[in-house]
């Protein structure tokens, strides 16, 4: 593939996009709000560490309004919240035959990556490729892969194009002509991993014991079925698999929902496990541990505490709706 990349989104997973691709030897810019981690990036670059080599590249960093187009390629890699703010800042880069690739967590992107521009051919890629940001250098546990697809059958270009990149950049792909599938079950592993990892603010490798294991088996059950009624060939045998190899292999992974409320910020709740909730009401599936967590996560979000602050200094009644 040739042309200029864009990857929306200086946070951990963001960085190791942007610094394997520069390294590849591609033209790719970082874009975020952060400018104070843009700095950081023009100053030093992006550190990654894998397989016990640190290894460095030197990616363009700049703010959206700061760019000129065109780009020819964007990865989002923002929280699921800010994707749609995320690409009105960058559509005046799009060309008439962009590429734009969500990997935020949850379901339902594709319908805000076609606001980008009326041409734009939107992508749906899910990953379990771990990456921490610790002391400026990024941490990958393992190699991990990339699912990506394309909404209907006039994406298959795109897709190959965007996996001869990715994997030139040293990702493992998996092209897919029906990306809902490994959404899905990208989403059946994050409600129960990042949902379960936050509420008990550890790890994910603090939920390798019978009680832990008991609630991520129950939440994928429960997910799978839901997308197994809405016609989606989700496999619980794949989630499960994902879910064993992230508690031997990467124990020490702090996913990003729980680097969310460490930071105090809120989490992607709503876009996975409620959004889940949702759709299981439309199939008439009860959902409960998946919903149960998903109430017990919303109870810490700073929006919510502030809420139920503010409710204890005027009413004198400090309880939280959830």
């Amino acid at each position: 593939m040739h042309g200029r990349i864009a990857v929306i989104g200086a946070g951990a997973l963001g960085s190791l996009f942007a610094g394997r691709i520069a390294a590849s030897g591609r033209e790719v810019v970082t874009i975020d709000i952060d400018l104070a981690r843009l700095s950081e990036i023009e100053r030093h670059g992006i550190r990654w560490r894998e397989n016990g080599i640190e290894r460095h590249a030197r990616p363009g960093a700049a703010s959206a309004r700061n760019i000129d187009g065109p780009i020819n390629i964007f990865l989002f890699t923002t929280k699921a919240a800010a994707l749609p703010a995320a690409i009105r800042s960058v559509k005046h880069l799009a060309a008439d035959d962009s590429t734009a690739i969500s990997f935020s967590n949850g379901l339902r992107h594709e319908t805000t990556l076609m606001s980008l521009s009326g041409d734009t051919t939107p992508l749906l890629a899910v990953t379990d490729v771990s990456a921490d940001l610790v002391a400026g250098v990024i941490e990958t546990h393992g190699r991990g892969t990339i699912w990506i697809g394309g909404v209907d059958a006039s994406s298959r270009r795109a897709v190959a194009a965007a996996t001869e990149l990715l994997r030139h950049a040293r990702f493992t792909v998996e092209p897919q002509d029906d990306p809902r599938p490994s959404i899905w079950e990208k989403a059946a592993f994050n409600a129960a991993l990042n949902a379960t990892a936050t509420i008990a603010g550890k790890p994910v490798g603090f939920l390798d014991n019978a009680s832990g294991r008991w609630i991520l088996d129950a939440v994928a059950r429960e997910v799978v079925s839901v997308a197994n009624a809405l016609g989606i060939n989700a496999r619980l045998s794949t989630v499960l698999e994902r879910v064993d190899h992230a508690l031997s292999a990467q124990g020490d992974h702090r996913p990003s929902m729980l680097q969310d409320r460490d930071a105090g910020r809120p989490t992607e709740i709503e876009a996975i496990n409620g959004a889940i909730v949702e759709m299981a009401g439309k199939v008439n599936i009860d959902v409960p541990v998946t919903r149960t967590l998903a109430n017990l996560v919303r109870i810490l979000e700073p929006t919510q505490q502030a809420r139920g602050l503010s409710a204890g200094i005027c009413e004198g009644d400090a309880s939280i709706r959830v």
